[in-house]
């Protein structure tokens, strides 16, 4: 596993079990200005989305935003009735 790199942006999903879930984001200066741009031309809001998947149907979907912003995280909990 290498070190924490402040100029390398991420954006990483860590599963609990299939139920839990926690997100965390870390943008770069640079990246999140090449994000804004990039999805400022599609949106007028420019955010982050996350799109979860039923495993048992990938028909069903849940789709979770968040604002654009450097750094942000979030837990998810009880995915389950959230994708059902």
């Amino acid at each position: 596993m290498t070190a924490w790199d402040p100029l390398r942006s991420e954006f990483v999903c860590l599963p609990q079990d299939p139920h839990n879930l926690f997100v965390y984001w870390i943008f770069t200066p640079q990246r999140l200005a090449l994000l804004r741009s990039f999805i400022g031309k599609i949106l007028a809001q420019p955010h982050l989305a996350l799109r979860l998947s039923s495993p048992e149907d990938p028909q069903v979907q849940k789709v979770f935003t968040f604002p654009l912003s450097d750094r942000g995280q979030c837990y998810f909990s009880g995915l389950a009735s959230h994708l059902s």
